[in-house]
């Protein structure tokens, strides 16, 4: 069976002005991209090379992996060829499948005109599960309960978790939110303590109407491997206290440090929520000093997209011209609706692996002489023997 591999729909929008002269103010280009790699693919990447920044894409079509992530590249991340833009449209969720074609689109200022573009098909591969016990909060009269949760589904055993804890008069923005922080850090008796796949440890601590935010802090490493910290945690619960003079827990901030200490780099980092969530949960994301990957894509799943797992909320940092190399650390961090209530987290870090190059015979457009009409639609479009019944 015949099928366009690239079909091109490019349009180029006038404006008329006195003299029936012509002004070029808007190019867009909608194109279909038909999946023949006989493999399901959860990213299309878009290469523009030249003089382009992300200021001069301006609108994209709403349809599948939307908002595409702008990310610049310096010259030389393609062998001989100069710097650019990479436009990158991605849904792990909801991957296209084999013999499937999906609409994409953009809008780009008209004065640029890159020298050469180029697209492939993509797809994310897990590679390693990453420990991420994650950090509850519950309140009482006088007392603050961390609680902090190893989802049952991390493959790699029990971890070993080293917590400190403080209370502060004034609370901590997100940004502001590390390890470094200065506060009263108090550690906490008994640990380290060993934590296993789908256990929780708790922490009381005591709360008085001068407090406006509670931290915990604690640095976490595989029980085979103690003396290596993979991930660290700064976590704050912000308090408000009514005229009863009773705590409410009124928002939950989480930032954490990852440490890559494999042998290769790492392009994605993929943070899993199961459970009673939703994307507008996610109320924030850090973006101060060593962050990396902003902004996340945030995006539901359904139950069963991992085995006997609920659905919930997958968020994913990723920059492919940046990867996370060996031995270096990256810091993220989230704000969440402290009504969430979620079953547990889980993280990987993942690589994006390049399947086809796929032909995207680009269009520029220049405005010679005179203009009577009020556009200009060229149709490109390339066929190709795809998808075999």
């Amino acid at each position: 069976m015949k099928k366009f591999l690239i079909g091109a729909t490019l349009a180029v929008s006038m404006a008329l002005v006195p003299q029936v002269q012509g002004q070029i103010w808007g190019t867009l280009s909608n194109f279909d991209a038909h999946n023949n790699t006989r493999d399901t693919v959860d990213n299309l990447e878009l290469d523009f090379f030249g003089e382009i920044t992300p200021e001069d894409v301006i609108g994209f079509y709403h349809g599948w992996g939307t908002p595409p992530r702008l990310n610049p590249f310096p010259p030389g991340t393609f062998p001989g060829l100069p710097g650019g833009l990479e436009v990158t449209w991605f849904d792990r969720i909801n991957p296209i499948v084999y013999c499937q074609t999906k609409h994409f689109g953009l809008r780009i200022k008209p004065e640029v005109q890159p020298p050469g573009v180029q697209a492939y098909w993509t797809k994310i591969k897990k590679v390693k599960q990453i420990p991420v016990p994650w950090q509850f909060w519950q309140v009482t009269e006088s007392v603050v309960t961390d609680i902090i949760t190893l989802s049952r589904t991390f493959d790699g055993g029990p971890v070993i978790i080293s917590r400190e804890f403080a209370t502060l008069p004034i609370t901590v923005p997100l940004d502001s939110l590390n390890w470094d922080l200065e506060a009263p850090w108090m550690p906490v008796r008994g640990d380290p303590v060993t934590l296993d796949p789908g256990d929780s440890i708790l922490l009381d601590i005591e709360v008085n109407p001068n407090d406006s935010a509670v931290l915990v802090r604690y640095t976490v490493a595989l029980a085979g491997d103690p003396q290596t910290i993979i991930t660290r945690f700064t976590n704050e619960a912000t308090l408000y206290w009514s005229a009863q003079q009773q705590p409410e827990i009124t928002g939950t901030l989480s930032n954490f440090d990852v440490h890559n200490n494999d042998d290769e780099p790492y392009d994605n980092l993929e943070l899993d929520f199961f459970g009673e969530i939703d994307t507008a949960d996610i109320w924030n994301w850090y973006t101060g000093g060593n962050s990396w990957g902003n902004p996340p894509r945030i995006a539901n799943f359904p139950p069963g997209t991992f085995p006997d797992q609920p659905g919930g909320v997958e968020v994913t940092w990723i920059d492919r011209i940046n990867p996370i190399k060996h031995c270096e650390t990256r810091h993220f961090g989230l704000k969440v609706d402290p009504k969430v209530q979620v079953t547990g987290v889980q993280a990987y870090w993942t690589q994006i692996v390049k399947l086809n190059q796929i032909p995207v015979p680009w269009q520029f457009s220049q405005l010679f002489g005179v203009c009577s009409g009020k556009g200009y639609n060229p149709i490109l479009q390339d066929l190709s023997e795809t998808c075999a019944d």
